[in-house]
């Protein structure tokens, strides 16, 4: 708080290293633990100390009050010495203005504040800050658990998916529906990730088999959706396929059991005759598939560098019908999993 308001750095590990080493130290001799004082700290900062100078300072004045002043200030109320340092505290207590910003910007971060003040203040500030402490971890456990997720829609007259309920001028993809989970997949939410994933794959519209389809040129440059018809290859006619694309850009990190979950995913829906494709998924994920011996199981013809390059292969394959997939992937991946997002 000090750092930020006076603009310099600190290190919390060397200060809490200093901390300990006095305290160590101090436990040799017949002396008080080494504590910090924050009313004393905010009377420093006002006063406009900068090094730990004004320590010896204060220490001297109040060795003179404790020997000679204190006699004559004993008659003196003690609410008048509170007082003293509720004038010293009149910034902080300024931040209470600051609670309604925070609740409209995160109510979680909010909440914290919250148990934080009432735990302190109903018992002291030790208990205050572990229940603090213990509450802050379990909100991030909660978040983990049940993090957010999206079906995204391709933006007309571009190449970009965005969250369909946040934006109005968009293109639905009949027979795909892509999906994205924001958060790592761990086994803390791997049953809830797998809930999501079959909702946003009972929800694909039905792909209608056309007399007429036309698909794209090129695989490996997309362009908006919406082409031209002069740009597009007529095609023979399509089969009602549906396709899944799961954004693995939200996947920050996957565990043994995620990567178990992804391969079951692709298992189950593959038995309902969803294809499922898996875009702009991190070197860390491939990595753990190919250790794992999940390619045997889900082939790297699966796995895109980016949504467009999945759509474009979707939209072939209902284009072709159930023709063989390899040519197609393999020009959008390069022939080897080089092209894949780091």
């Amino acid at each position: 708080m000090f750092a930020k308001r006076l603009n310099y750095s600190i290190e919390p590990s060397q200060e809490l290293y200093a901390l300990g080493f006095v305290s160590s130290i101090s436990s040799i001799f017949p002396v008080f633990p080494a504590a910090c004082s924050l009313s004393r700290t905010v009377v420093s900062a006002d006063v406009g100390a900068k090094t730990q100078l004004s320590s010896l300072f204060s220490s001297a004045i109040l060795v003179g009050v404790i020997l000679k002043v204190g006699a004559y200030l004993e008659t003196l109320p003690m609410c008048v010495l509170s007082a003293i340092i509720i004038v010293a505290l009149t910034g902080m207590f300024r931040k209470f203005s600051e609670l309604a910003r925070l609740y409209k910007l995160a109510k979680i971060d909010f909440s914290i504040w919250l148990v934080s003040f009432i735990a302190t203040v109903s018992w002291n500030v030790t208990v205050g800050l572990g229940v603090s402490v213990v509450y802050a971890l379990l909100t991030i456990v909660f978040r983990t658990q049940w993090p957010r997720s999206h079906y995204l829609e391709n933006l007309k007259g571009s190449s970009d998916f965005r969250d369909g309920e946040r934006y109005e001028n968009i293109t639905q993809l009949d027979g795909i529906s892509i999906f994205r989970f924001d958060a790592p997949l761990l086994f803390t939410n791997v049953e809830h990730f797998k809930s999501t994933v079959i909702k946003a794959a009972l929800r694909l519209p039905q792909a209608e088999p056309a007399e007429h389809v036309y698909a794209q040129n090129t695989v490996d440059s997309f362009r908006p959706l919406e082409v031209e018809v002069d740009d597009l290859k007529p095609k023979t006619r399509g089969s009602a396929e549906k396709f899944l694309v799961i954004d693995c850009s939200g996947f920050t990190f996957v565990d043994t059991m995620g990567a178990n979950a992804l391969k079951e995913i692709h298992q189950e829906l593959q038995s309902h005759h969803v294809h499922v494709f898996f875009a702009a998924a991190k070197a860390p994920v491939r990595e753990l598939f190919e250790k794992a011996g999940y390619y045997n199981i889900v082939p790297k013809t699966n796995f895109f560098p980016a949504i467009s390059d999945a759509v474009v292969i979707a939209r072939r394959r209902m284009c072709v019908g159930e023709s063989p997939l390899s040519s197609l992937a393999d020009s959008a991946l390069g022939g080897s999993d080089t092209g894949q997002v780091n």
